[in-house]
């Protein structure tokens, strides 16, 4: 018996993916009825796995009462019967036999009850008429791991190596706990996610069409992730660290505490640390007779600290009040040593141009949220209030010294040193209100939103004359910049039978900007209103089979660096800036989703996005050089279909197989204003992610998976095959209150960014040194039965575009 459990832990340590073997059938029916023999319809049934309880299969009974389980497996096995105003009741199995018949008589409940908890566990998979649901708590995903674990297992949703979260087809997701918007993004977001127990996650929704009540802004996804709730009254939290081993070493630590009474609740967490890595950047560029080769080996060293503090008051039972306060600062230092070459048609070397540069910045916002929930009544009448102001000053200091050499390495005498400042005050208020009314005819939603926002930058080039640095006015720049927004939307949601549901939204957004360069003396104002519809149908053919049809239209508004005209140069003859004239793009989304089983999800999609806004790789001929730019460059058609497969093939193995396969259609004119280039091509994304429990009390835990990018094209840029490795294991101690894990990601250091521009054929080939051993430990501490707080980033959406 022990040389089988040690092959199969061996197995499953090594084994990333695999389908289910055929197996034989059983099947059971039986009868549902009360203690005077009438017949229960549209009870439920649910077939569970000892010692467990894990789910094999759950079904509704017809409308006499009648039930039918048709299962892979039937050993050591229950079956649970439900039914509203009556007691639950669970039989084992005893027969092995493929047919058979058990029947099920329910006592009415006699006590009545304040409060009744209802233990039988939800589908792992649930499909509504406006998102997809996860249900975290079902999941091997929900032992011993965080909430950015959990979201990697979620349909549709794939986390890489750098923590970036993103869903099949969107280009940015926002997320969301308990449906309050996180704005943060990369490796903040990463590690606040990762202060969230998973244990302490009910679910997790995926809104790939968000609906009207939401702003309309980016062609994005949403993610909600909502907690589980308990009005038991306490203190709880937890405390961690991780380390980070690629080239350089990392370390993070992060704490969390939660304490709740009768009326107030009181929470904050805080991570902290040091985040270091040596990523490699390479460029070619080609022109007459003549290619730049450049390698650019950079030193990031990156330091952060992020806390927040917030209360909720319990005014009333159905109103409550909150405020929050968040503090984040960073103070990142970056060292590069960039050697490019000059290689003439014969391949050999005209000459070297080797560039040091040292790059100091400072960064710090603070953000205050006031909130108010008022619930109006039992049917559901709701009416939220939020503002919030959120600030962010940032500074930038960039010394670069460039040294000309021969093809030989000699020196030509010929050197410049020079220096780029630049200083970013930021300012955001928001302020929206939402209202919820359950009525006969439909579920009605309303609501507004006002938002603003100032930027003030102020940007100088100089150069080093006899020992003192002088001003280049030519690249020298002040920018101010002015945004107002206006929206307002009206949301309906219809349940029109027990199969059919729909829902359909209207908003209504009018923006006015203003982008002025004070130095240059050009101001661009813009004014636009614009419509966003959004539409849902669902057809539930039967619990086993749901079908979805959305449409949505959105708007991705350019962030403030894509709009700031200022040249931030890398090097003499490479730069990046932005384009104060640029447009924001709009998008039509159309999905139909097919989910069987609440196991596999199937969808096909078509985006058409009219002017694409853009970094742009522009080949300077002239000046002999390079630069990125952001602009406008045409429009795009994409489709494709996506699948998700959650799998349980053991009991101690759960896998998650996701696919996404799309054709993109770009036709751009940005290179020739009078002729749309034409570039179009297939590619695929498959990701595969594996979780094994290795004993009985799932306290010793296993991981491996694998990500795989086809070749693909996106705007100007062909992108090169990429493919991750990962795996890793965890151990639970003390209740499952201490955490310890290790895992290895992208194990032969094969993901890279590799593009090509599909006009001028300049190359970039880029290793951000994602290899890495990570180890972390984590400890949780209180009641772990107290209700979460309600959780609000405190940041308004427009912050996202900073």
């Amino acid at each position: 018996m022990r040389t089988h459990l040690t092959i199969r832990r061996i197995f499953c340590f090594f084994l990333c993916f695999a389908g289910y073997k055929a197996s034989a059938q059983y099947a059971i029916s039986g009868r549902i009825t009360d203690s005077k023999g009438i017949r229960l319809p549209y009870a439920s049934a649910i077939l569970q796995q000892l010692p467990d309880s894990s789910i094999l299969h759950t079904t509704i009974a017809d409308s006499a009462g009648n039930y039918y389980i048709n299962s892979r497996k039937l050993n050591h096995a229950i079956i649970t019967v439900a039914a509203a105003g009556y007691n639950t009741l669970a039989k084992p199995i005893t027969d092995n036999a493929p047919g058979q018949k058990l029947d099920f008589i329910l006592e009415k409940e006699t006590i009545e009850l304040k409060e009744v908890a209802v233990s039988i566990r939800k589908l792992l998979i649930e499909r509504k008429v406006d998102r997809v649901v996860f249900n975290v708590e079902n999941s091997i995903a929900s032992i011993g791991s965080d909430a950015l674990e959990a979201l990697g297992k979620a349909p549709g949703v794939s986390i890489s190596n750098n923590d970036d979260i993103s869903l099949a087809g969107k280009n940015t997701v926002s997320v969301m706990i308990d449906d309050k918007l996180i704005q943060l993004s990369g490796e903040e977001l990463a590690e606040m996610l990762r202060t969230i127990p998973s244990e302490n996650i009910s679910r997790i929704e995926i809104l790939t069409t968000p609906p009207a009540k939401y702003d309309a802004a980016g062609n994005s996804g949403m993610i909600n992730i909502v907690t589980k709730k308990s009005n038991k009254k306490g203190l709880n939290g937890a405390v961690g660290s991780n380390m980070m081993q690629n080239s350089l070493t990392s370390a993070i630590g992060f704490g969390s505490f939660n304490y709740r009474n009768d009326k107030l609740n009181i929470y904050g967490n805080t991570d902290f640390g040091d985040s270091y890595s040596k990523p490699v950047e390479r460029h070619n560029a080609f022109y007459t007779g003549q290619q730049w080769d450049q390698v650019d080996n950079i030193d990031n060293l990156r330091n952060f600290h992020y806390s927040q503090l917030g209360a909720d008051y319990n005014i009333t039972p159905k109103a409550i009040i909150g405020i929050l306060y968040i503090y984040a600062g960073s103070t990142p230092k970056m060292n590069e040593d960039i050697n490019g070459k000059w290689i003439n048609a014969n391949n050999g070397i005209d000459s070297i141009i080797h560039t040091k540069a040292h790059t100091n910045d400072y960064g710090e916002r603070n953000v205050v949220n006031l909130n108010y929930e008022w619930k109006i009544d039992s049917t559901g009448k709701k009416l939220s209030v939020d503002g919030d102001f959120f600030t962010r000053t940032g500074r930038t200091v960039r010394n670069f010294t460039t040294v000309d050499m021969l093809g030989d390495g000699s020196p030509t005498g010929f050197s410049s040193i020079n220096k780029s400042t630049g200083k970013q005050v930021l300012y955001i208020g928001s302020a929206k209100a939402d209202m919820e009314l359950p009525l006969k005819f439909a579920k009605i939603s309303f609501g507004g939103k006002y938002s603003l926002i100032h930027v003030l930058s102020d940007n100088a080039f100089e150069y080093m004359d006899i020992n003192t640095y002088i001003i280049d006015p030519g690249k020298t720049n002040k920018f101010d910049y002015h945004e107002n927004t206006e929206a307002l939307y009206l949301s309906a949601q219809k349940k029109i039978n027990k199969q059919w549901d729909a829902q359909a939204g209207l908003r209504g957004e009018y923006t006015q900007t203003e982008a002025a360069s004070l130095t240059l003396a050009t101001v661009n104002e813009t004014r636009y209103f614009q419509l966003f519809p959004t539409g849902y149908i669902q057809y539930t053919k039967n619990e086993d089979n749901v079908f979805n049809l959305n449409y949505s239209r959105r708007i991705d508004r350019p962030n403030m660096s894509m709009i700031n005209p200022f040249r931030r140069y890398m090097t003499p003859n490479s730069y990046d800036e932005g384009n104060p004239f640029l447009k924001p793009s709009f998008s039509s989304n159309l999905e139909m989703s097919y989910t069987l089983k609440s196991k596999l999800t199937f969808s096909a999609f078509a985006q058409h996005t009219q002017q694409i806004s853009t970094q742009i790789l522009e080949v300077d001929s002239m000046n002999k050089g390079y630069y990125f730019r952001y602009a406008n460059i045409g429009n795009s058609f994409n489709y494709g279909i996506t699948a998700s497969a959650n799998m349980q093939p053991a009991k101690w193995w759960e896998s998650n197989i996701q696919f996404y396969g799309f054709h993109a259609h770009v036709s751009a004119n940005y290179y020739n204003a009078t002729v749309y280039n034409q570039y179009e091509l297939a590619g695929f994304v498959i990701d595969n992610d594996n979780s094994f429990t290795l004993n009985e009390r799932k306290t010793l835990l296993a991981e491996c998976g694998f990500t795989y990018n086809s070749e693909m094209i996106e705007n100007y840029n062909y992108h090169f095959p990429a493919f991750n490795l990962n795996a890793g294991f965890k151990a639970v101690f003390f209740k499952r209150n201490l955490i310890i894990g290790l895992s290895a990601n992208d194990l032969f250091a094969t993901e890279t960014v590799k593009i090509r521009n599909l006009y001028n054929s300049a190359l970039t080939n880029n290793y951000y040194d994602e290899r890495n051993l990570h180890l972390s430990v984590s400890f949780k501490f209180g009641n772990k039965n107290i209700r979460s707080k309600r959780d609000r980033s405190g940041l308004p959406e427009e912050s996202k575009r900073t």
